[in-house]
């Protein structure tokens, strides 16, 4: 009010309940400055009048000292039966009624499209002051929509206006806290958790519904998602992702977004995003061995197995896997491209040993990579036992000598059979065949081979006695 100082106001307050009565009471002011401020509180300051009756009431102040002006404030404040209009769900329903004699028995119900909630029924007894109060706790799965409160009693005369109520029941959020990953850095084919809480806004924990999580490659373009669960053994939602071998490495965001979780019952949240960091290194891929524990010599096939597991425990398929023999530092031969076998869990190759590989222990190391960076490489011990080469040359000339007896051999009679030819003598040149013979003369085969043939030449007439 804004007044001259020193002056007497007067002022009369109406206040109107839902059934239509009318309560008054007067404020009488002393005005010491400029504006001020005064106040009448309903219903202690109005003689009678009381909040039992739901509903609307309408309220107005008229001046009447020192001018008579109706209406200078108006207004209205509205009684409940329920402590709010609307509630999210698992929040609790506070009732509260008046107006009862302090000996009967009030009965509380509540209803949803004309059928009562089975969930609740109250009977209860009036205070000294005639309330009667109680509550009805939501549930996350509670349903939605429009409630109709009543509370009638049993020998308190009938109210003017009934103590009846609406309120409406609609869906919580949920809020998600305590966001994190298992490791703060992994490798490729590893598996990455994730852990948080889930609680509805009166603290109630959720223990039921999912949330999807999603997480963005370092390219911030690329995306994978993961389902996160109730997990009662840790009494939080939890979820777990391989990270692939093709994905990339460096810092990867999880992130749980807004509206992204949802329980059974259609409640939802949270209402801001939560994120969390993590770093992904290339791979190093686990690279197992056969040895063949066995000497190999020329025309042998070395078999190369290898057996390769990713860091996440699993078979490496795709890639390249390639093996490099040495001795002594030096390669031999090509590189061995190996092949995976599905039904083994193997990667095999064969190498034949030539006559020009070189004897000796050599080394055989196998390297499995791929195009995304992931490496892993082993090496095995095989020995390899390879004629020298004078050895070799040796037994190419034994071969040749055989030949050239058994060719000789073979005209001879050939020409001692030919019918109707004279007795002739045929000179071989034994002695040029000899001179080779002697070169491997230590060779007990070829000697014995050459003794035979002496002999045989001697039967047929061939060669003369040597007392001749």
């Amino acid at each position: 009010m804004y007044s001259l100082v020193g002056i007497p106001y007067a002022f009369s307050w109406a206040v109107k309940d839902p059934a239509g009565s009318s309560w008054s009471t007067t404020s009488n002011v002393l005005s010491t400055s400029s504006s001020w401020s005064f106040s009448a509180s309903y219903p202690s300051s109005f003689s009678g009048a009381s909040l039992n009756l739901p509903g609307a009431y309408s309220a107005n102040v008229s001046e009447t000292i020192p001018t008579s002006t109706p209406n200078v404030v108006t207004g209205s404040f509205t009684v409940g039966i329920t402590d709010s209009v609307t509630y999210q769900r698992t929040y609790p329903v506070r009732i509260q009624a008046g107006g009862y004699l302090p000996t009967d028995t009030v009965n509380i119900t509540i209803t949803r499209s004309g059928d009562s909630i089975q969930s609740f029924f109250s009977s209860r007894t009036p205070d000294t002051n005639g309330l009667v109060t109680t509550s009805w706790q939501t549930l996350p799965g509670t349903a939605t929509g429009i409630y109709t409160v009543s509370v009638v009693g049993k020998t308190t005369p009938p109210k003017s206006v009934p103590d009846a109520q609406q309120f409406v029941v609609y869906p919580t959020n949920i809020t998600t806290t305590a966001f994190g990953s298992g490791k703060n850095a992994l490798e490729k084919s590893e598996i990455q958790a994730f852990r948080f809480n889930a609680t509805y806004l009166n603290g109630l924990s959720a223990t039921q519904g999912s949330s999807t999580i999603r997480l963005t490659e370092p390219d911030g373009s690329t995306m994978h998602l993961a389902t996160a669960s109730y997990n009662s053994s840790l009494g939080r939602f939890s979820a777990a992702f391989t990270v692939p071998l093709s994905g990339e490495t460096g810092a990867w965001v999880a992130t749980i977004d807004a509206q992204s979780f949802n329980d059974p019952y259609g409640n939802g949240g949270p209402l801001l995003p939560e994120t969390v960091t993590f770093n992904v290194l290339p791979a190093t891929l686990s690279v197992a061995l056969f040895s063949s524990n066995k000497v190999f010599s020329v025309g042998d096939a070395l078999t190369v197995q290898a057996t390769i597991v990713t860091p996440g425990g699993t078979n490496f398929t795709q890639g390249t896997v390639q093996a490099v023999m040495t001795l002594s530092g030096q390669h031999v031969g090509t590189p061995l491209s190996l092949t995976y076998d599905p039904t083994r869990g193997e990667w095999i190759g064969n190498y034949k040993v030539a006559p020009s590989d070189p004897s000796g222990t050599w080394l055989v190391t196998v390297t499995a990579s791929d195009n995304y960076g992931n490496t892993g490489q082993s090496s095995v011990i095989d020995t390899i036992t390879v004629p020298s080469g004078q050895s070799s040359t040796s037994l190419l000339w034994s071969y040749l000598v055989i030949v050239l007896l058994v060719a000789g051999l073979g005209f001879t009679i050939l020409i001692t059979r030919k019918r109707g030819l004279t007795r002739r003598e045929v000179k071989l040149d034994i002695q040029a065949i000899k001179s080779q013979a002697d070169k491997v003369k230590s060779d007990d085969f070829l000697q014995s081979i050459q003794e035979q043939l002496k002999r045989r030449k001697q039967q047929m007439g061939l060669e003369k006695p040597n007392h001749d």
